[in-house]
């Protein structure tokens, strides 16, 4: 796959700033004023808008999405290298950014086809995390990201 049928979208918080980092690729963001006490529903508030977005402005371009979170810095061989790694339609390769693995894998760097990111039901469980959502979830293992809370 041509590696620049790629793009970059990211949720941001209000006055978020993002650490500086070159990705490579384009990058969508979008900002959002909580919409509710609980952390987890404003993600997933905001990660079906960035669904939106992509749906109506972006999908017929870049048929792979890279889901990044803001704090997380990656490079663009890093990116290139979860293309190279993604094993296809149903699966979700993902950068490990955590010092230590949790209950579940983290895609808070991660990439799916752009038709399996449309088909996420972010609104299903709003309260649940979205890495829960996500199909077919893996770590790349030759790969480490980080997160850098400015």
């Amino acid at each position: 796959m041509n590696h620049c049928n790629a793009i970059i979208l990211t949720p941001v918080a209000p006055g978020t700033v993002v650490p500086p980092c070159d990705p490579g690729y384009p990058r969508v963001f979008s900002e959002m004023m909580p919409v509710a006490a609980h952390r987890e529903t404003n993600i997933n508030t905001n990660r079906s808008r960035l669904q939106h977005i992509y749906r109506s402005r972006f999908a017929q371009d870049y048929p792979l999405v890279f889901l990044i979170d803001s704090d997380v810095v990656v490079s663009k061989s890093d990116l290139d290298a979860l293309i190279e790694n993604w094993k296809g339609d149903g699966t979700t390769a993902c950068i490990d950014t955590k010092e230590s693995h949790g209950a579940h894998v983290c895609c808070a760097c991660c990439l799916l086809s752009g038709e399996d990111y449309l088909q996420v039901k972010y609104f299903d469980n709003v309260t649940a995390c979205q890495c829960t959502k996500l199909p077919g979830p893996y770590y790349v293992d030759s790969l480490k990201g980080k997160e850098i809370k400015l």
